[in-house]
């Protein structure tokens, strides 16, 4: 029984795992044709993360270059430096601007129009190896953007005020007026207006508070309000700038006037001339023959001349050493040269070195040293007298210079060495040239005198003073290209006139400016950068600085005044016709009806004031 079954055991046995067979086949045919899609979402899946997360790579380095850029901007309000802030991040942090685009600008705040922004886009580009599977793109382009605003501050600072005490750091009173068109101020402390005050300016931004009262009106344009309390300190824009270091530097650096060694006593011999109304045309001295002329006037020929004494008391005594460029003279002189009335003294390339005296109190005939070099103990030039110096080095080794009466006094271009004091006073005028004129004693043109230096220009002229300078209570006071370097205070006084054109003040003391209507100071240049040629007055004191000029008078230039105050007083206007005035002090106080007016058009870097708070917004 067992054989009847078994072949059709068999038979179905075998009919049954051909079907499956047949099964397992199609099972695999639709695995693998399903395989590819289910790849393909996974490789989408990983790619998307991928790309979720270059693009929180992106916000966030877009992030941080845009926050870079706006603290540099805030600061120098400067568009090139700030978008190279902004590059720099983004490299450090693998961004190759060559392969990714990187865009970075200066804009209107999407938040608060009247505020400015940087925004900063990345866009990089996302290849696809698998995603294309499902039909989906090869690449992709993943961007991001960040817009950092620069909110409620002085973007542009005219008046940068590092008191940071409980004090007012700006006040203003007695019924006094600022106008700075296109820029404000920013301040370590608060800004007080009071006593029918009117502030018109660009912004105000202040560590602590602004406190109007009295009737004072502040009014803040192009944007209404734009004034910033509890915002960040601001700093000194020029604290680390070398250069103005080393020009304070150069402050109680006049050198000592050299004194050259003396040939021996015995060559010595006096001077004495023959009246030149007498008979006697030609005269002998140490083997060199004068002569003469029809002038009346004695001429030495070129050569080396040893006088012990050098008297010229008769009327119209006319003496001439007359040297070449290519054989000058040279005259010694043991003591002193007096000059009586109506003498007169002419040396033509003649040098004159003497141990003594320079004295002249005569008419108005002139005294002509020509191109040389000169050395005296002391020149005092009195009377109507008419000196006139011309270029080479003038030594004066101890009793200063001095130049009185209505006399008049030119020395020409060549450096200058004065041991002692320079005291112009009455009705006298001196004018100087170009070089450098070295003081070690106090400069003091006084009365109604006249002092010129380096005008017209033949270069620049740098005025070290160990001491002092005092101008006038009147008279005039000229200077072109020219730089002070004064150890003491420096003062200009009432009704004088101080035309002070490419000249700047460095200096150890105060500033104290009572210069008349119309005076004018400013500085050699003024091009937007951080650069010693902007300032126009720089002190290291901690003492109060002052202009009480009741006039008009205009300054233009940085005014550095990082550790004293500043004050301006007197019912003068500053800047009538708003030229631009930028300051940098302690405090500054504006007051009894006094003007400052102030219009910059580009700043350096740091005239941001550093003020105002960031806020990313988008």
């Amino acid at each position: 029984m067992n054989s009847l079954f078994k072949a059709p055991l068999l038979k179905r046995f075998e009919l049954g795992t051909a079907s499956l067979k047949s099964e397992s086949g199609s099972i695999n045919i639709l695995a693998a044709l399903l395989l590819l899609p289910i790849i393909g979402v996974i490789a989408l899946a990983v790619e998307l993360g991928v790309s979720h997360g270059t693009r929180v790579e992106n916000q966030y380095a877009a992030d941080v270059a845009a926050l870079a850029a706006a603290l540099d901007f805030r600061i120098g309000s400067d568009e090139t430096r700030a978008e190279a802030v902004a590059i720099a991040a983004l490299t450090a942090a693998g961004y190759d601007a060559s392969i990714d685009t990187l865009d970075v600008s200066i804009v209107n705040s999407p938040v608060n129009p009247a505020n400015q922004a940087i925004q900063v886009e990345v866009r990089t580009s996302q290849q696809y190896a698998f995603a294309r599977i499902l039909g989906a793109p090869v690449s992709n382009v993943i961007f991001a953007t960040a817009t950092v605003e620069i909110n409620g501050g002085a973007q542009n600072a005219c008046l940068i005020a590092l008191e940071n005490t409980n004090s007012a750091s700006v006040m203003g009173s007695g019924g006094s007026e600022l106008t700075t068109l296109g820029c404000g101020i920013a301040a370590n402390g608060s800004v007080d207006v009071r006593g029918g005050t009117d502030f018109t300016l660009a912004s105000i931004s202040s560590t602590s508070d602004v406190d109007i009262q009295g009737g004072s009106n502040v009014t803040t344009v192009p944007a209404a309000n734009n004034i910033a309390e509890n915002s960040v300190p601001v700093s000194d824009p020029f604290a680390e700038f070398s250069p103005l270091q080393d020009n304070l530097g150069l402050v109680g650096a006049a050198s000592n006037a050299s004194t050259p060694s003396f040939p021996s006593s015995s060559l010595f011999d006096d001077f004495d001339v023959p009246s030149p109304f007498g008979s006697t045309t030609v005269f002998t001295f140490q083997g060199k023959t004068l002569t003469r002329g029809a002038d009346l006037v004695w001429v030495a020929p070129p050569g080396v001349y040893y006088i012990d004494r050098y008297r010229a008391t008769d009327f119209n005594e006319r003496v001439r050493f007359a040297g070449t460029p290519g054989n000058p003279s040279t005259v010694w002189i043991k003591e002193d040269i007096n000059m009586g009335f109506g003498a007169e003294l002419f040396l033509e390339n003649t040098n004159v070195f003497s141990q003594g005296d320079f004295r002249h109190n005569g008419g108005g005939n002139p005294l002509n040293f020509g191109d040389g070099d000169v050395t005296f103990t002391e020149i005092r030039i009195t009377g109507t007298s008419q000196l006139e110096i011309g270029d080479g080095d003038l030594n004066i080794t101890g009793g200063g210079l001095t130049v009185g009466g209505s006399s008049s006094v030119i020395i020409g271009n060549g450096d200058k060495f004065i041991d002692g004091d320079v005291a112009i006073g009455g009705q006298a005028s001196l004018t100087f040239g170009s070089g450098e004129l070295h003081i070690r004693g106090d400069f003091d043109p006084s009365g109604s005198s006249t002092l010129v230096i380096n005008t017209p220009s033949a270069g620049t002229a740098n005025v070290l003073i160990n001491g002092e300078y005092v101008g006038g209570s009147s008279g005039t006071n000229t200077f072109t290209d020219t730089f002070f370097f004064v150890d003491g205070d420096v003062t200009f006084n009432p009704s004088l006139t101080v035309t002070a054109v490419n000249t700047q003040f460095f200096s150890s003391g105060i500033f104290d400016i009572a210069a008349s209507n119309g005076s004018i100071f400013s500085t050699p240049a003024f091009d937007g950068t951080t650069s010693i040629d902007q300032v126009l007055f720089a002190t290291t004191s901690t003492r109060e600085s002052t202009i009480r000029s009741g006039g008009n008078i205009m300054l233009g230039g940085v005014i550095h005044i990082p550790n004293g105050d500043f004050v301006l007083t007197g019912g003068g206007e500053i800047n009538q016709n708003s030229e631009c005035l930028l300051l940098v002090t302690q405090s500054f106080s504006l007051e009894n009806g006094s003007e400052l007016n102030s219009e910059c058009d580009i700043f350096p870097p740091g005239f941001a004031g550093g003020a105002g708070t960031l806020a990313l917004v988008q």
